[in-house]
């Protein structure tokens, strides 16, 4: 009889004591999941744009293993506060009060998508914090705005609003699309995880205007950062990402990083949300290399 890899994966993840929680930085609420107390090196999961912390819940099982754990919701996304205004700075700034709430000086950088631009600005202005970076699927020299480029403002989409969860999850769609898995309860899960309660029906985890999330050129100090506190780094790339050319991708990471601080290794069968498409793979790349900065 087949293995039913999902099953197997959701008994493995009710096993771990990983709950939601909140609390508030800088005046601002947070949400957040955490693992910790183990003699093991600690890693912050950073999430990718309009989604939030369950999106790493696949590769748990794996990193629980290896890791203390931390991911957190990303302003106006997932569990945290909506605001009046995003940027960079204040986001950043709330990523490391968590950290410093939990008692984590240092700590692994693990970022995904729009998570990956904002670990990029965390270590151009902490880089003392940051013990290794591994950026998975964005391309940081192609998405990095410039400063004579400024952020477009567009009219922020309204809310959707559904009448009921079924039709809320009906609706989840990825974006970029691209899943490799046969087995749509992954897609569903990942679905219910991402709705909540609105006007006495159900809406999407997210503040519309996010859309207008204030970024800052940041590629310069970046570089500087890496070569100066000699910062590890590796690139997870989906063998399938529409979000970039693979080749080209890798070329413009070695310019970023070079060689003597960087790496990178591609994810076969998997597309942008890599951890949807190959959760065990990108959690075993995850493990070995940050494992392997300790050797």
């Amino acid at each position: 009889m087949a293995i039913d890899q999902f099953q197997k994966w959701r008994r493995a993840f009710q096993s771990i004591q990983y709950q939601n929680k909140t609390i508030k930085l800088n005046g601002i609420q947070v949400g957040y999941a955490a693992v910790l107390g183990q003699n093991k090196p600690t890693i912050l999961l950073v999430h990718g744009f309009s989604a939030h912390k369950h999106w790493w819940d696949f590769c748990l099982p794996w990193l629980y293993d290896a890791f203390n754990i931390v991911a957190i919701d990303l302003c106006g996304m997932g569990y945290s506060e909506h605001l009046d205004h995003y940027d960079t700075a204040t986001t950043v700034d709330l990523m490391l009060a968590l950290m410093d709430h939990l008692k984590i000086p240092r700590f692994h950088l693990v970022a995904h998508s729009f998570g990956a631009y904002l670990s990029s600005y965390c270590i151009s202005v902490h880089s003392q914090r940051i013990l290794s970076f591994t950026c998975i699927d964005l391309d940081l020299k192609i998405y990095n705005p410039y400063v004579d480029h400024p952020n477009p403002k567009i009219q922020t989409p309204p809310r959707r609003w559904y009448p009921d969860q079924e039709s809320a999850i009906s609706r989840f769609r990825l974006i970029p699309e691209g899943f490799a898995q046969k087995d749509t309860r992954w897609l569903e899960y990942m679905a219910s995880q991402s709705i909540c309660p609105y006007l006495d029906g159900w809406s999407w985890r997210f503040d519309p205007n996010i859309f207008n999330f204030d970024k800052v050129y940041c590629q310069d100090t970046f570089c500087q950062s890496i070569k100066k506190k000699k910062i590890r780094c590796l690139f997870i790339v989906g063998e399938k990402t529409k979000i970039m050319n693979v080749e080209q991708g890798l070329k413009n990471w070695y310019s970023l990083v070079t060689s003597e601080f960087g790496s990178h290794v591609i994810i076969h069968d998997a597309y942008h949300h890599i951890m949807l498409d190959q959760p065990e793979d990108l959690s075993l790349k995850i493990i070995n290399f940050i494992q392997a900065l300790s050797q």
